[in-house]
């Protein structure tokens, strides 16, 4: 009976219990609910009212369209360039007594590529004295075409220049800077170009040997596609640019015959790269049957020379050196000094290791040509390069900024 009772007990408590639990639940929902509410509920009907009576105290005029002012001058070259912090110093000097160089990037970028830091941090650890100082270089590493826009623009002056090939100083000759040639070679390369071996024996079997004149004819018959790089930036695909015209007309790159045969030339070029990486990268795909390069990265690139065989062609790229400005006689002492260290024999075979000073033999195809020719194949590519191809153009608003900086950089790189 007792346990009846405790059975019974049991339940009745545990009702309570939910109960309690219950109104303590319900208490609290009703307690909160209106918790951050208006005390006040609004109606559909008394908001739109509400609505309304606002809009009503809104005034809306209609501004006649004006017409402004449209800049049609070309932007400058000066404005467009990032400040120079943007391409760091390779080597940076070690005294106060020093030359800054421009270099291209063959030689001073890293490993194989790396040729004149390695001569720039002997020569700075070496002592050498000018006028009872000890003496120093700062290597900036920079693409030839971007460096001639510094200087021309006067965005920023080294106190020396040696790009790739002597197109470059010829062209800032020609613009009116101040530019004297005190070394016409501080180590040995050529450009060429480099074509698959398969495709190379067709065309000699067709042509009897290669040369550029043949390539070209090759690619304006659409027989090959080739690829090359832009001409503002690299000093290959310049040297290329000014080569082809020269194919097409020897004694006048620039006549209607030269500027006829480009149109059909490039008309049947796939694909203008902004680097050589980029070509590369299509050449590996298939893309394209042969592809432009200097020796020296050729000569260091055991799968490329496995499977393409190199024609040169153009003027040579033998690093010429250039003075910018009015030097100081202790700069000009400097500069001559480095330029003196880097020709030793010990630092020529450093050079060759690295790939420099192979096919010496080779002679320039084109003969002397002005900084004023070479600035006006320039214009010519960009009016011709996309041949008698139709262009989509694509208008692109950056309205957030988030492109702000290096991105829109790049965009604009890829305009060119």
């Amino acid at each position: 009976m007792n346990g009846k009772n405790n059975s019974v007990r049991a339940i009745i408590i545990l009702g309570v219990i939910g109960v309690l639990v219950f109104a303590i639940i319900y208490g609290g929902i009703s307690a909160t609910k209106n918790v951050g509410k208006s005390k006040t509920a609004v109606t559909a009907e008394k908001a739109i009212k509400t609505m309304n009576k606002l809009y009503d105290d809104i005034d809306v005029s209609t501004e006649t369209p004006r017409k402004v002012p449209v800049s049609l001058e070309a932007a400058s070259v000066k404005e467009a360039l990032p400040e120079i912090s943007k391409y760091p110093a390779q080597v940076e000097n070690t005294t106060d007594t020093y030359i800054e160089i421009f270099s291209s990037t063959e030689k001073a970028g890293e490993g194989k590529d790396g040729w004149l830091i390695d001569m720039a941090n002997a020569f700075n650890s070496s002592g050498a004295q000018v006028g009872g100082q000890t003496a120093s270089v700062r290597i900036r590493g920079i693409a030839s075409g971007t460096g001639t826009d510094y200087i021309t623009s006067g965005k920023y002056l080294p106190d020396a220049f040696t790009p790739s090939n002597e197109l470059w100083g010829k062209m800032i000759e020609a613009q009116g800077t101040k530019i004297n040639l005190v070394e016409d070679r501080l180590t040995g390369n050529v450009a060429g170009v480099l074509m698959s071996k398969t495709k190379y024996n067709e065309l000699l079997d067709k042509y009897g040997s290669i040369n550029l004149k043949n390539i070209t004819e090759a690619v304006a018959a659409n027989e090959i596609a080739m690829g090359y790089t832009n001409p503002f930036a690299s000093s290959t695909g310049l040297n290329f640019l000014v080569s082809t015209l020269y194919t097409f007309d020897e004694k006048d790159p620039l006549s209607v015959q030269a500027i006829q045969g480009f149109e059909t030339f490039q008309t049947n070029i796939p694909f203008v790269a902004y680097t050589t990486l980029q070509m590369r990268d299509s050449a590996s795909s298939g893309v394209l049957d042969g592809f432009i390069m200097e020796y020296q990265t050729f000569n260091n690139s055991a799968d490329l020379k496995a499977d393409y065989i190199f024609t040169p062609f153009g003027v040579r790229h033998d690093s010429p050196v250039y003075e910018i400005g009015d030097l100081t006689a202790e700069k000009k002492e400097i500069l001559k000094q480095f330029i003196a260290f880097c020709g030793t024999k010990q630092s020529q075979a450093l050079a060759s290791e690295d790939g420099f000073n192979f096919l010496d033999e080779y002679k320039p195809e084109i003969g002397d040509i002005s900084g004023d020719t070479i600035t006006q194949a320039q214009k010519l590519w960009k009016e011709k390069k996309n041949g008698t191809n139709d262009i989509v153009a694509v208008f692109v608003a950056d309205v957030s900024g988030s492109m702000e900086g290096e991105p829109m950089n790049k965009l604009k790189e890829s305009l060119l």
